[in-house]
């Protein structure tokens, strides 16, 4: 009897949510409304920043094959496309952002990439993980929710499904849509910070001066790296066979437009007293995933005195020296041709 019972109550647990699912499912494609968060302001400083990367990478395509750097902001922080495309004579892109919008970036960088170009992808550690590549960040949900709401309809089930949670824990901030035209109209981008687009040179690097904040990397170098984990297990490499990753969506795209896609690790900061190099297998996780990568991953653990505000931002100095170590990569495999 209470087999039964519990049987009868799971089988209609299930079945409300399906139709929970299904009633939000046309609410969000059917009807014309926002969704308001704390997080709208560095929404729309995002949206700013990836409309003047787009802007800044079409221009760069007029003159032909380029090569874009893309990533978070251990990429806008960390690399001098200005300088690689002087060395090359090809044009540059830095199209590095914010890595909680990854989606986003990479959705963004498939407007600008033509046939022939080549893409090198210093990602961020946590970029490569599960939680990463099976779900959208709360930040990739605020933006869409506020200004991206018909890339709903594109998404798969599983992807749709971490809309409609993030729909029903915000439905009281339910906004109609001109509550995001406005914002974008009576607002402007953030101009009072080293990560302004103010400071972004005609390739997209921060060209921001950024001397060390001596006790914002004093705590990082004692406490950051020690409490994050960035060796991969075989949960978050198998997330990257998932067809409807961000990364395997990129790479499809890649591979179908004649798109050359390198990897190479980040720029990190680590304190080899708390955290051993040797705790870093991105390596490895890189040939599971089958990826064309550029090695000497030991060269992207610079010396603290190197580093601005996290342990993934350079100084303009650290820029320099990890553009030079790019250069001699790119060099090495003969990656510009």
């Amino acid at each position: 009897m209470y087999k039964k019972f519990f049987i009868k109550f799971i089988i209609l647990f299930i079945l409300i949510l399906i139709l929970l699912y299904l009633i939000c499912d046309y609410v969000i494609t059917n009807y014309d409304f926002v969704i308001s968060t704390a997080g709208d302001r560095n929404h729309l400083n995002v949206k700013h920043w990836q409309e003047t990367k787009i802007k800044i990478a079409e221009k760069k395509s007029e003159k032909g094959k380029k090569l874009v750097f893309i990533g978070g902001s251990s990429v806008l922080f960390g690399i001098n496309a200005k300088e690689i495309e002087d060395y090359y004579k090809i044009p540059v892109v830095n199209f590095g952002s914010y890595i909680g919008y990854i989606y986003l970036i990479f959705e963004d960088a498939k407007k600008v990439l033509n046939k022939n170009d080549i893409v090198i992808i210093p990602l961020e550690y946590t970029g490569y993980t599960k939680k990463y590549q099976k779900s959208f960040t709360n930040q990739d949900l605020g933006y869409i929710f506020l200004f991206e709401k018909d890339l709903y309809k594109k998404f798969d089930p599983e992807r749709k499904i971490n809309c409609v949670r993030f729909f029903i824990n915000k439905l009281f901030n339910i906004k109609p849509q001109k509550y995001a035209q406005n914002l974008i109209r009576e607002s402007s981008p953030m101009f009072d910070t080293p990560y302004s687009i103010k400071y972004w040179n005609e390739n997209g690097d921060n060209i921001a001066e950024r001397k060390q904040i001596k006790e914002k990397i004093d705590k990082v170098y004692r406490e950051k790296a020690s409490n994050q984990n960035f060796y991969y297990t075989k949960k978050d490499m198998q997330s990257l066979e998932n067809k409807n990753s961000y990364l395997n969506e990129f790479l499809k795209f890649a591979k179908e437009n004649d798109i050359k896609v390198y990897f190479i690790a980040p720029t990190l900061l680590i304190n080899p007293e708390t955290i051993a190099p040797s705790r870093y297998n991105i390596k490895e996780l890189w040939d599971y995933a089958g990826y064309d990568y550029l090695d000497d991953v030991e060269d992207s653990f610079l010396d603290k005195k190197y580093f601005y505000d996290t342990n993934y931002h350079l100084t303009n100095e650290g820029a320099k020296l990890r553009t030079k170590q790019i250069i001699k990569l790119m060099d090495k495999y003969s990656v510009v041709k």
